[in-house]
């Protein structure tokens, strides 16, 4: 017996398992009960390519579980942050020197500004804290 959904099942049902038609309703109290004004349906698609690539998924398979057929639709919503560009810096000092990243030590704190998103869908955000050697 088979557990979850298949490739022929809609994501989104009812507990009947009918289709939803529209959820546009549900979607809008949801995002209110969250207190997330602005968001959108589609930024979940943006966070679970994001989230494949970050966990190591390779490019290949997230553009065939998104369904996408060319490298450049997965570059435009596997975006770059300040975030990833820092944890990329801290590999590079750790393979430098020698030092894994478990016993990374920080030497300084940096502020940076963050801008959450892109588009017309940006959230701005104050400022981002990290530790750096």
């Amino acid at each position: 017996m088979r557990t979850g959904k298949g490739p022929e099942d809609f994501v989104i049902t009812r507990t009947n398992k009918k289709r939803v038609q529209s959820f546009y309703k549900g979607w809008r109290d949801l995002v209110k009960r969250a207190d997330m004004p602005g968001l959108l349906f589609h930024d979940l698609r943006r966070s679970a390519v994001r989230n494949m690539i970050r966990s190591g998924i390779s490019t290949a398979v997230a553009m065939k579980i998104a369904g996408w057929k060319t490298l450049a639709m997965l570059q435009r919503y596997d975006i770059t942050s300040e975030e990833d560009l820092l944890l990329a810096a801290q590999k590079i000092e750790n393979g430098l020197s020698g030092r894994s990243s478990s016993n990374f030590n920080a030497t300084k704190m940096v502020t940076i500004p963050v801008t959450i998103g892109n588009n017309s869908h940006s959230e701005e955000v104050n400022e981002l804290s990290v530790k750096v050697a």
